[in-house]
């Protein structure tokens, strides 16, 4: 089942009553916000600067200047394991489960931390 609700304000009223039913299991609870591809924007453009301010101080470091940029990805070059696919991802772990859990744990609001990553290939002059 999936839920989506607009405000946080009656959170405890809508998950109070899921809480209490039995055979209940795993929730999967998420927060978004309503700006969010606008705030993604914002990051990203805020990355790519930071990439190359980065670039243009190691650059200096060796007598050089950065260059144009060769490639650029918002996911990670220096983890090619991960960027492939050979690193194990977090599995679901039973000992999470609602059994062992405060069920008050369940009704706190999470606060959103957003952050954007930019790996870019600069040439160097």
């Amino acid at each position: 089942m999936r839920l989506n609700r607009a405000g946080v304000s009656k959170w405890p009223a809508v998950m109070r009553p899921l809480l209490a039913m039995p055979n209940l299991d795993a929730f999967a609870v998420t927060f978004g916000a309503t700006q969010r591809i606008r705030l993604e924007e914002e990051l990203m453009g805020e990355a790519v600067k930071d990439a190359q301010r980065k670039a243009d101080a190691m650059a200096r470091g060796f007598g050089k200047r950065a260059g144009a940029v060769a490639g650029i990805s918002s996911d990670q070059l220096k983890n090619l394991g991960n960027a492939v696919g050979l690193v194990p991802s977090d599995r679901y772990n039973r000992a999470n489960s609602r059994q062992r859990q405060n069920p008050d744990d369940m009704l706190m609001i999470t606060s959103l931390k957003m952050a954007q990553t930019v790996d870019a290939l600069f040439r160097i002059k």
